[in-house]
């Protein structure tokens, strides 16, 4: 004897139908507001992104290093200090022949052998994207010779940064130490990446002791530049954090 078809329930067969089409009508709807945000975001949130790309312009992450703390004596007279100053940068990604602009340079201002020689040690060991100083402290005859021929210079920028200063000259200079560009063992050493090939460090005395102190933490700063390397606008900033300053107990 043959077993019988169970009956079919026609109003929960409804009701499942339902249930699925309303399940999936969710899943498409859902799937059609992620779209339309991305459109969105890639529309009005990004555009200045790819804008950017349209215009054959580039994003350059540059670093921004920190105001060196000061050192004081224990009745609080400065021994050491920051006072501005300007140096030569070589962005060696915009540059297609570097020698070639480093002979053009010349060809306006001198630029000292020593400078060249740590310039081009930092090149061997600095990834191509990161900037170079070639020459610091810039007189104010060589900052406006560079600045009329900087259209000419593609890669090539002038920059203004703080240098370290001992307001009492020699006095004292055996115990302060001075500050001098870092040497590149030293940033190939570069613990937690605080320094860059523009990085100033102590080299001798309270300036050497004292150095995770007196540095730092740098910032970052975006820029737009366009295809010659010249500054567009500043998309981003993240300030530095000033070293400390140290009160020494010396007179």
């Amino acid at each position: 004897m043959t077993e019988s078809a169970p009956l079919k329930n026609p109003v929960r067969e409804y009701r499942m139908f339902r249930r699925r089409m309303l399940v999936a009508a969710i899943i498409g709807v859902a799937l059609v507001l992620i779209l339309i945000v991305r459109l969105l975001d890639l529309q009005i949130m990004e555009h200045p992104y790819y804008d950017t790309l349209a215009l054959g312009n580039r994003i350059r992450t540059l670093p921004i290093n920190p105001p060196r703390g000061i050192l004081y004596d224990r009745r609080g007279i400065v021994l050491a200090e920051n006072v501005p100053s300007y140096e030569l940068v070589i962005h060696r990604d915009d540059i297609r022949n570097l020698r070639h602009t480093l002979h053009r340079i010349e060809s306006i201002v001198p630029i000292r052998r020593q400078d060249l020689r740590l310039f081009w040690q930092l090149v061997r060991v600095e990834p191509p994207y990161e900037p170079v100083p070639l020459q610091r402290d810039l007189s104010t005859t060589s900052v406006a010779r560079l600045a009329v021929n900087l259209n000419r210079l593609p890669g090539v920028s002038i920059r203004a940064h703080l240098k370290r200063f001992y307001p009492l000259g020699p006095i004292g200079a055996h115990l302060l130490g001075y500050v001098g560009p870092i040497h590149p063992g030293e940033l190939r050493r570069n613990p937690g990446h605080l320094y860059d090939a523009e990085s100033d460090v102590g080299q001798d005395g309270f300036e050497r002791s004292y150095e995770n102190l007196l540095y730092g933490i740098p910032g970052v700063r975006e820029v737009e530049v366009n295809v010659q390397g010249r500054l567009v606008r500043v998309v981003h900033t993240e300030p530095p954090v000033p070293g400390d300053s140290i009160y020494l107990t010396i007179d």
